[in-house]
């Protein structure tokens, strides 16, 4: 998770970012948000939110078109235990559809990530506010899933109304 993707995004001609790794820097170190850099786009930040550690990894990706926000170390649920996967499944899509500026994702290994992304290219500045805001929707929805994943295991029955709207089955 500390690797940013390949460069494989290109400015337009003449174009100029709205940010760049120092710039970024330089607005988290404004909102005394402690980091450290890990290379010359990526840099790990700890937060504590509602008393809860939540380490994430900040990121300019396809060079610096896009800011990415994600957690790392956030929680593991493992693929072959079907019962907790069907226990809480439903809660996650709920917080999928409740958050709509972050995303949790399942990796391969059974992490769960939760994920956000701030296109750059079209903007002039990027404001501490906006990064900010990014930094908090993916920490809110962060500490929500680790609630979700600290409850029991208890019988796979979902109840329709933990469901979002028009997703009950049929």
């Amino acid at each position: 998770w500390l690797t940013a993707p390949p460069q494989q995004g290109t400015l337009k001609e003449g174009g100029r970012l709205a940010i760049d790794f120092a710039h970024l820097c330089a607005v988290l170190e404004s909102a005394d948000i402690k980091y450290h850099s890990y290379d010359d786009s990526t840099l790990l930040a700890v937060f504590s939110w509602e008393q809860e550690r939540v380490d994430l990894v900040c990121s300019l990706w396809e060079s610096g078109a896009y800011l990415d926000v994600r957690t790392v170390r956030l929680g593991v649920l493992p693929r072959d235990d079907h019962q907790r996967i069907a226990q809480l499944l439903p809660r996650i899509s709920k917080l999928n559809y409740d958050y709509k500026v972050a995303r949790i994702s399942w990796d391969e290994d059974g992490e769960l990530v939760v994920g956000s992304s701030l296109p750059l290219e079209d903007q002039t500045e990027v404001t501490r506010d906006q990064v900010a805001a990014l930094i908090t929707a993916v920490c809110q929805i962060s500490v929500e899933l680790r609630r979700v994943l600290a409850q029991p295991h208890v019988s796979s029955q979902v109840d329709e109304d933990e469901l979002p709207e028009g997703s009950a089955p049929r």
